[in-house]
């Protein structure tokens, strides 16, 4: 069987993506495209949903090799196309894989309601989301704006050096990643190392799954701005300030 990176192109059916890989399910679910495409091509998917196929391929090539991932393609596309799908993974976060685990430690809560301490685990897990939330908010209202404003050289002097103000303020090693694995870290350790037998375990089991998951997915998403989107606004910023 052929490794799916050396036959992915536009005329490769959709469901052989998933079928090499069922982690790009999450892929499939922050760009809006529904399951039930039949035999349906990556072109012919991507026409539908009004999205790049060159774009999706390479993301897909991303989530297959990881840290081996030479991104001489994806450094092809816009900085608003990759900021679009940096947003959209955002909204899956907030409106999809945060609510999922918080509903999970909900009836963990239920099941199991003389236990004070899943009630602190709720806690935790709530710090940790606003933790969460609040970094994606500053990407979303903060960084993104900024480097989308990269794109539009002011054509008035005065405005240029507003411009370049704005850039020297604004410089993209501000933006250091927040550490928010630590504590989704100490979130796994509690529920693998002190957390006393529950009753309905395999809520637990659920529950460390996803979390894991979401690490994963996290891990990802920021080899995404590390490899790809921050190195191309740093050589913007140096060659607009030169």
């Amino acid at each position: 069987m052929l490794k799916l990176e050396s036959m992915l192109n536009p005329s490769t059916k959709m469901c052989d993506v998933l079928h090499y890989n069922v982690h790009l399910l999450s892929v499939l679910k922050r760009l809006g495209i529904k399951l039930g495409f039949a035999d349906k091509t990556i072109a012919q998917v991507c026409a539908e949903y009004n999205i790049d196929k060159s774009f999706f391929i390479e993301i897909v090539q991303f989530f297959i090799s990881k840290e081996k991932f030479i991104p001489n393609n994806l450094v092809e596309f816009s900085i608003s196309t990759i900021i679009q799908y940096l947003s959209k993974t955002h909204s899956y976060y907030l409106s999809d894989k945060l609510p999922h685990i918080e509903s999970l430690v909900d009836h963990l809560i239920v099941v199991n309601p003389d236990r004070q301490d899943i009630v602190l685990v709720k806690k935790f897990f709530a710090s940790y989301h606003e933790e969460f939330y609040n970094h994606m908010m500053r990407e979303e209202k903060q960084l993104f704006p900024y480097i989308l404003s990269l794109e539009s050289l002011p054509t008035e002097e005065q405005d240029k050096k507003a411009f370049v103000k704005n850039i020297k303020k604004n410089r993209i090693e501000k933006y250091v990643h927040d550490n928010v694995d630590e504590k989704l870290n100490d979130l796994k350790n509690i529920l693998i190392k002190y957390l006393p037998p529950l009753r309905n375990e395999d809520l637990i089991y659920s529950i460390l799954h996803e979390l894991f998951d979401l690490e994963r997915d996290v891990k990802d998403h920021s080899l995404i701005e590390d490899k790809i989107l921050f190195p191309r606004v740093k050589a913007m910023e140096e060659k607009l300030l030169s």
